[in-house]
């Protein structure tokens, strides 16, 4: 089957982590943690309050001791691997991962003309170049190939639309729907009628800097 490229879009430092929280909460030592030395090594400065089962404290100046001084205040953020999305991660966390990712690809598509349908079907090929880590490229494709689909398709944000209808329980029935307007489709559909290939490939780079993804898509049309 002849393959014709209809575009290819080069992304540098592509998104591999999702933000969320947009800070770190402050966590304080509790009698039973383990303690640090300098700590440990004057007690009349520091102590548990309430005593038994409270907060280290500096009484000197009655503040509390910060277990994760290096973070807190920080962003949290979820690097995406792929396997935990297999291994039974928190519901609304992979929504939100998902999501954002989604979003991430969309802009980078925005200005790509939207594929007219004499170009179906399509191969959608994603080719990551990142350092070499303790990742399957099996598990990558399943975040990345499901969030690049979407996006192009315009399944992004959607809008809670009530249907007027009812449950069993008497609660409204809602509906989502994909915010076209905001996010408006590249391609026609992911199905197999427009989408049949999303060949994945993985080369290596030594530098940080170099990571980059480069998505291509060909029209597979005879």
């Amino acid at each position: 089957m002849e393959e014709t490229t209809i575009c290819q879009v080069v992304i540098p430092h592509y998104i591999d982590r999702v933000a969320i929280s947009k800070q770190r909460r402050a966590q304080y030592y509790e009698e039973g943690d383990s303690i640090p030395q300098k700590y440990q090594s004057d007690t009349e400065r520091f102590k548990f309050i309430p005593s038994p089962g409270g907060i280290l404290t500096d009484i000197s100046t009655m503040e509390k001791i910060i277990k994760n001084s290096r973070s807190v205040g920080k962003p949290r953020y979820w690097r995406i691997a792929g396997n935990d999305i297999l291994s039974g991660i928190d519901y609304n966390l992979r929504s939100k991962v998902f999501k954002e990712v989604k979003k991430y690809f969309y802009e980078k598509f925005r200005d790509v003309p939207v594929i007219e349908e004499q170009y179906y079907p399509l191969s959608l090929g994603i080719e990551f170049y990142d350092m070499l880590g303790d990742y399957d490229l099996d598990n990558l494709a399943i975040v990345y190939r499901k969030c690049l689909t979407d996006a192009l398709c315009g399944n992004v944000d959607f809008t809670k639309t009530n249907t007027g209808r009812k449950n069993k329980t008497g609660d409204s029935i809602y509906s989502y729907i994909p915010d076209y307007e905001k996010y408006p489709k590249k391609i026609i559909d992911d199905s197999v009628v427009y989408v049949r290939k999303i060949p994945t490939n993985f080369f290596p780079v030594e530098r940080e800097e170099d990571r980059h993804l480069v998505v291509t898509i060909k029209s597979l049309k005879k």
